[in-house]
């Protein structure tokens, strides 16, 4: 299958729209792959180029991870501030919503940019929510829980 005709098959599901520009990036990563095999292939089948074919795979590998975790993460929450609730009440405190702002994150392909909206206490000095990385499950405001696994493991 080509990819006019793979890219006509996934746009045919239903709310696929939104989903356009990360099937453009994961077919860009899809013929990176094919170029990279192709050299491969092409070339002499040496040690050497076994190891950079392997290293470069791995990196592509990695990449199209994080271009996944990046784009899923963050469009889990609206575009439109709106259609969240204007308040929210967390632990007996009161929060008003504001507009989004960046975290680093790390995963375990690499950090991304975590664009979330903040929630801020109606009390003066209290901690803002960020419920988005609450429902996430990132642990200490910077890590992803399959990351924090792999380091609790090391």
């Amino acid at each position: 299958m080509d990819y006019s005709i793979l890219l006509a098959s996934l746009l045919a599901t239903p709310d696929a729209t939104p989903l356009l520009p990360l099937l453009q990036k994961v077919l860009s990563h899809c013929q990176h792959f094919a170029d990279l095999i192709g050299a491969f292939r092409n070339g002499p089948i040496t040690p050497a180029a076994t190891h950079d074919f392997e290293c470069q795979l791995q990196h592509e590998l990695r990449q199209l991870g994080l271009d996944l975790c990046d784009w899923t993460f963050n469009h889990l929450e609206p575009d439109d501030r709106q259609q969240l609730p204007s308040r929210l009440d967390c632990d007996g405190e009161r929060y008003r919503c504001r507009d989004r702002s960046p975290n680093d994150i790390a995963t375990l392909f690499g950090p991304v940019t975590l664009r979330r909206y903040l929630y801020e206490d109606l009390e003066p000095g209290n901690p803002c929510l960020f419920p988005l990385e609450k429902q996430l499950g990132i642990v200490a405001g910077a890590a992803t829980p399959a990351l924090a696994e792999r380091a609790a493991w090391w």
